[in-house]
């Protein structure tokens, strides 16, 4: 009597396959259902369903899927409304998984990215200027310089564009810092910062200074990067 082999089916391993694929897809899906109360399975199948459609024609990606598209939308739709059932994704596309992790690790460069920018900045405090400073010089980390777009044969008029954002980025980021620091002279000369009746009700510390240092050594080493391949 022969040991019997775990060997892998080919329906299992096209199974295996849909659910990395939709895996992918369902982490921007899942926002979407989170901001819409109104969707629900077969929004996002129908969702899921036209943007295979508009695929172009000779995608293989897209025969691939459209030949099994019941399979993809009932995994899609699985791991976007009742994950704890699905595979474990760091099992399933342990990359997904790390990128995942690291867009909500606040200390991530990918968590500033998914962050709302203020509406209304007076409402803020010293530490959540800090918070929304530090934000800005992150997401201005993933700014595509001009020369690399231009290596890659991009046309004058993207480079000029990618140039564009990384000059506006610089301004955002420079907008946030000079908002800290005048939060923090006015603190720092408000004489009715001891009475209880203080507008800012907020005392500073060292821990406050050492935020300000940091924040402004970081937008130094940004804006003197960026000088010096003339961006700003």
């Amino acid at each position: 009597m022969t040991a019997s082999t775990n060997i892998p089916s080919a329906a299992d391993a096209s199974k295996e396959e849909a659910e990395k694929f939709v895996s992918k897809v369902a982490e921007f899906l899942r926002e979407g259902v989170q901001q819409n109360e109104d969707w629900n399975e077969n929004t996002v199948k129908m969702a899921f369903t036209e943007s295979v459609a508009a695929l172009p024609k000779k995608s293989k990606a897209k025969k691939k899927i459209q030949e099994k598209l019941d399979l993809y939308s009932e995994l899609l739709v699985q791991r976007v409304f009742r994950e704890k059932d699905c595979k474990p994704l760091a099992e399933m596309d342990p990359e997904l998984h790390k990128l995942k992790t690291e867009i909500e690790d606040p200390d991530n460069a990918w968590h500033a990215l998914k962050q709302d920018i203020p509406k209304d900045w007076s409402k803020l405090n010293f530490e959540e200027l800090l918070i929304q400073a530090d934000y800005a010089m992150k997401r201005a980390s993933f700014d595509i310089p001009g020369w690399v777009w231009r290596e890659c044969g991009a046309e004058p008029k993207s480079i000029a564009m990618a140039e564009a954002k990384r000059v506006n980025s610089t301004k955002t980021c420079i907008d946030c810092v000079e908002r800290c620091v005048k939060y923090f002279l006015s603190m720092s000369f408000d004489d009715s910062n001891n009475d209880n009746n203080s507008s800012k009700n907020t005392q500073l510390n060292k821990d406050d200074a050492r935020g300000l240092s940091e924040i402004l050594g970081k937008i130094t080493e940004i804006t003197s990067l960026r000088r010096a391949t003339g961006c700003v």
